[in-house]
């Protein structure tokens, strides 16, 4: 009802409201619907999204993780975001330039753009050796001293842990444990 008051007849997420509504919650059939729905849904969602990928305002970040994370969900699987990989890299590494040289640009918001670079180069493109390379990157814009802050801990930890993915797959097993362990 509030979707219909606030939103036009024809907007998208009115039908999807509206067919989701529709749907037996108690029968697996039903359930799958829904499932198919939300699926249709979020490869809408991308699209649209994508449509918008390269605008270098740092505000627009929410943008990028709405792809990049938010998509590693099975809702997700072949969306196709590799196949944006020129478009994505030069927005994401103009979103990075920009966090270098705009003093308004704060430290975390540095620290999101590069995470999202290497989420993106590692499990989108698969490309290990830029990954391996982002991630200690990462690690070094990061400390783990005693004023380190919290923000500092998370995208440290996540960057270790995105080495050991990489170790892992090399089948270096002491590196692995190593980062995991200090993950």
């Amino acid at each position: 009802e509030l979707s219909t008051r606030r939103l036009p007849q024809e907007h998208p997420l009115v039908k999807i409201l509206q067919q989701l509504t529709m749907c037996d919650y108690q029968t697996r059939l039903g359930r799958e619907r829904v499932c198919h729905l939300l699926r249709s849904a979020w490869l809408q969602n991308v699209d649209i999204l994508s449509d918008h990928i390269g605008s270098l305002a740092p505000t627009h970040l929410w943008l990028y993780e709405q792809l990049i994370w938010d998509g590693r969900t099975s809702l997700r699987r072949d969306c196709e975001l590799a196949k944006r990989r020129e478009t994505m890299v030069a927005a994401l590494a103009g979103l990075h330039q920009l966090a270098d040289v705009d003093p308004r640009v704060s430290k975390l918001d540095g620290l999101r753009i590069m995470a999202l670079m290497l989420e993106y180069t590692q499990m989108d493109l698969g490309d290990r050796q830029k990954a391996q390379e982002l991630a200690i990157n990462l690690l070094d814009q990061t400390s783990l001293d005693k004023e380190a802050r919290r923000s500092d801990a998370r995208f440290h930890a996540y960057a270790r842990k995105m080495l050991a993915r990489l170790q892992e797959h090399e089948q270096d097993w002491v590196g692995a444990e190593e980062n995991l362990r200090y993950a």
